[in-house]
């Protein structure tokens, strides 16, 4: 079971078209649970013989993800492209103000997952950009990136870039790893 409150899942033999998700007022994710992956939202596209569309959260407004369990990967957020040719970019922005707090994951990325696979092609850009205000305090991954988890991987081509950007207030208290990046992996 996957996306404690919110589930997007795309397939598609050939293209997958963008997925996007906009949080533009006042929202809380509170104490939702995934047995698999992405505690709260689950973003997930795959196209088996072609291209993966884009990917794109965005927090306009004041959102907290607090206590939320993901078994797997992403106690808050899971965002995952996986395309046997070119995936899209992957961008989570936050505008205004999010709170990651006490998030679980079992395994890695304990506020944010954030994966990228192609096998015969190019990866895409990976980015967070904090143009606001960001706070991650006390979230738990049982191996990789307490707080944030990103990671690209093409088989046979490029990976695009991976940044993190932070242009406003970002905090960073408490995150803990099983393994690597207690607060960024």
């Amino acid at each position: 079971d996957d996306g404690g409150a919110i589930y997007i899942e795309t397939h598609a033999g050939n293209n997958t078209g963008n997925q996007y998700i906009h949080i533009v007022g006042d929202t809380d994710f509170t104490d939702n649970i995934a047995g698999d992956n992405g505690g709260a939202i689950y973003m997930y596209s795959d196209a088996d013989d072609g291209d993966t569309g884009n990917q794109r959260i965005y927090i306009g407004g004041d959102a907290t993800f607090e206590g939320n369990i993901a078994g797997g990967d992403g106690g808050a957020i899971y965002m995952y492209s996986e395309g046997s040719v070119d995936t899209g970019y992957q961008r989570i922005g936050i505008e205004g103000s999010a709170t990651f707090e006490d998030n679980i994951a079992g395994d890695a990325g304990g506020a944010i997952y954030m994966q990228s696979d192609a096998y015969y092609g190019n990866t895409g850009n990976q980015s967070i950009y904090i143009n606001g205000d960001a706070t991650f305090i006390g979230n738990t991954a049982g191996s990789d990136g307490g707080a944030i988890y990103m990671y690209s991987d093409s088989d046979n081509g490029d990976t695009g870039y991976q940044r993190i950007d932070i242009g406003g207030d970002a905090t960073f208290i408490g995150n803990t790893a099983g393994s690597d990046g207690g607060a960024i992996y």
